[in-house]
């Protein structure tokens, strides 16, 4: 059977054409401009997300305060008296003229250390140092448990955190909600990551891989899990000191442009019906920043400009 000129000139089952090119291209497009936007709002939560996870393991701190104790260089030398070595939590003291050291226990009115010098001597009877007066050693203050978890925070970070641990602490459907929350936003991120890796493995496949892997990167899941990013704000708008951390959304904006402008960040839930602006495409080498850091700077929130240090 003879083929026909267009049956010749057909390509062959499976190789790419001009129009699947260029159908790959704009589908990795659109899931680029997607998947940046999800990223966005990951950087745009992260200090908010900071604050509440502070606050959240503040709650989980043990609530009986630590005791102070003693100097760490005193403690396990022996006591002049007793000879026993002293404790972290007992009351000790020093002879202020030899210094010598006792257990407030221990202190029978005059120090009974025999100086070095008078002990070599044999020919007199070793005389105590006598002294009687006795010195308090005073009891060192425990670390704070919370400075770890606040080191990375203004201030004005850390009243907040504290805040909210009280908020938290005293409403456990809140610390609840706060769990979800946290929970949210780590989700959103690793599904932006796994997302972002996938796109550029795309990019660098023939045309028909590349499609059935943009497919398989499941866009519209990830997105999915922004939405909820965006939600944050109607999970806390009744609570006085969480609504702070979590402006209302501003339907009005779209997107935010390429280039960060100066002045406090908004954002919007992801709308299929709104028209974003197109993004500079990003070449294939580049890789992602990284979690977004506790002190990240780039587009937080206006309300928490100043709780994290610089």
């Amino acid at each position: 059977m003879r083929r026909s000129p267009t049956d010749a000139t057909r390509p062959l089952k499976g190789q790419p054409t001009q129009n699947l090119q260029q159908e790959v291209q704009s589908k990795t497009g659109a899931v680029r401009q997607d998947l940046e936007y999800v990223r966005h709002l990951t950087t745009l939560f992260a200090p908010s997300i900071a604050v509440l996870r502070a606050g959240l393991k503040l709650t989980e701190l043990p609530a009986t305060p630590l005791e102070p104790k003693l100097p760490a260089t005193l403690i396990g030398k022996p006591c002049q008296a007793c000879g026993q070595a002293l404790e972290e939590a007992a009351e000790a003291g020093a002879c202020e003229d030899c210094g010598a050291l006792y257990h407030a226990r221990c202190w029978a009115g005059s120090c009974t250390t025999i100086p070095a010098g008078e002990a070599a001597d044999t020919t007199e009877p070793p005389v105590p140092c006598g002294q009687s007066a006795f010195a308090i050693v005073p009891l060192v203050p425990p670390p704070d448990p919370a400075a770890g978890l606040l080191a990375n925070l203004s201030a004005e970070g850390a009243a907040m955190a504290r805040a909210i641990a009280g908020a938290l602490g005293s409403d456990p459907k809140v610390k609840q909600r706060a769990q979800v929350c946290i929970y949210q936003y780590e989700e959103a991120y690793r599904a932006y990551q796994t997302g972002d890796s996938e796109l550029r493995e795309a990019e660098r496949v023939p045309p028909q891989r590349a499609w059935s892997a943009l497919e398989a990167i499941g866009i519209e899941r990830i997105k999915g899990k922004a939405y909820a990013i965006c939600g944050f704000y109607e999970n806390f708008k009744d609570q006085p000191v969480l609504s702070n951390l979590f402006p209302p959304p501003r339907p009005q904006e779209v997107a935010p442009p390429a280039v960060p402008r100066p002045g406090p960040a908004k954002t919007q839930p992801l709308s299929q019906t709104v028209q974003q602006p197109a993004r500079p495409s990003r070449d294939i080498s580049q890789r992602d920043p990284g979690p977004p850091a506790l002190e990240a700077t780039g587009g937080l929130l206006g309300k928490l400009r100043n709780l994290f240090k610089t």
